[in-house]
């Protein structure tokens, strides 16, 4: 890969840039993290399906809203 390629991955995909320098150390953190939020998102997807008067398990649609920002994690938004 030349210079010119790495600098268009940084442009596009700028994870590509900080993540050389993650400190490996915060992993266990962040995992813990990423996991409390994803536990605490199912309760109440649950409870904004039943205030907007639909049963319960139609909460899969509120759920799979972090899946669909995943990829303003990666690539850039402007």
């Amino acid at each position: 890969m030349n210079h010119s390629d790495k600098t268009l991955l940084v442009r596009y995909i700028p994870i590509t840039n900080w993540l050389r320098d993650y400190n490996s150390s915060y992993l266990n953190k962040d995992l813990r993290a990423g996991l409390t939020v994803g536990i605490l998102l199912i309760p109440q997807s649950m409870a904004y399906a039943m205030l907007a008067a639909l049963p319960p398990y139609m909460d899969s649609t509120p759920l799979l809203s972090p899946l669909q920002s995943m990829p303003y994690l990666v690539l850039p938004v402007s």
